[in-house]
């Protein structure tokens, strides 16, 4: 896939020596670095997508045939703010021994981490919580619309028919401008700015001197095409000895729903689905040895995200 990714964005227009923290954060996401993304300058993005084709003919000569257009929507995707910004106590320097600085750089790591966990959740659950597992974002009625939000569950899914009660998902998704990418808005900015001193306030507003370091980004996910950009598998039983786990035949199957000559960059799913498809293969192994974890199926890479719920309930 040579396609920008949020990070290639970020690194291209921000400076910040910040850029490395969020990059060290994101890695542990492949949703986030492995996946598509546009720049743009505002924070609204749309795009002209061909839903129909129009109709040709043969003809014979002195005959016409009917003039006809394309079938065309407009894809609307808005991008919503990021806030990591950190606050710390003044006297946490005396407390720790460390200069507030350090300290100060420390919560700002972990405020990016727990930023990149939530933009990987936001990624797959989106404002919906219509399967159970609700994203895990601090406020996720306030992000993106994800993948649960947006897929064409009509034609794009396929049912593991678990019945267990608590299951996860497999997803087969599709990157490009034409499908499934991030939008970064605010032309693709991190906005840093320098730490200052300001009064704080605890949970029953009493004030205390502290420090505060704002950095925030603008981020959306656009799902150009959803009928050719991603597939759900859904209804896998989690657990590791389960009834209804992955096997690479639920991944065929899942393939066949994409249009003739496409396939999708990646399968995500969850190490304990990754287990599971693994211990398919060696129930089939002809020499009875252990299968090695799968890398692929079908060619296709898979990758393992911690961002898919295992307690969904549709």
């Amino acid at each position: 896939m040579a396609n920008l990714t949020i990070l290639d964005v970020l690194r291209r227009n921000s400076a910040d020596p910040e850029v490395g923290i969020i990059e060290e954060s994101m890695a542990l996401h492949p949703e986030i670095t492995m996946g598509a993304a546009k720049q743009i300058a505002g924070t609204t993005y749309k795009t002209v997508v061909r839903t129909a084709l129009p109709s040709v003919g043969f003809r014979s000569v002195n005959e016409g045939v009917a003039t006809t257009r394309s079938t065309l929507a407009i894809r609307t995707a808005d991008c919503f703010l990021v806030d990591c910004g950190v606050e710390v106590d003044k006297a946490m320097a005396q407390v720790g021994m460390d200069p507030l600085e350090e300290i100060l750089a420390d919560e700002l790591a972990a405020h990016a981490e727990a930023g990149a966990r939530s933009l990987a959740s936001q990624f797959y659950y989106g404002t919906l919580s219509t399967v159970g597992a609700a994203s895990s974002a601090a406020s996720a009625t306030k992000g993106f619309p994800g993948l649960i939000d947006t897929y064409d569950s009509t034609n794009m899914e396929i049912s593991r028919g678990g019945a267990s009660g608590a299951y996860t998902s497999v997803w087969l998704v599709k990157f490009g401008p034409q499908y499934l990418r991030w939008i970064v808005g605010a032309d693709g900015m991190l906005d840093v700015k320098d730490a200052y001193e300001c009064r704080l306030t605890d949970g029953s507003s009493n004030p205390y001197d502290g420090l505060r370091k704002p950095m925030s980004f603008w981020v959306g996910l656009q799902n150009v095409n959803p009928r050719h950009s991603a597939v759900r598998i859904k209804l896998i039983d989690a657990g590791t000895s389960p009834t209804a786990g992955l096997s690479d035949a639920y991944i065929a199957k899942a393939l066949t729903l994409f249009k003739a000559g496409m396939r999708p960059d990646l399968i995500l799913m969850t190490p304990n689905t990754l287990y599971q498809l693994q211990s398919s293969r060696t129930a089939t192994n002809p020499t009875g040895a252990p299968a090695p974890f799968p890398d692929n199926a079908f060619g296709i890479p898979i990758v393992t995200t911690d961002a898919i719920s295992e307690v969904e309930t549709a």
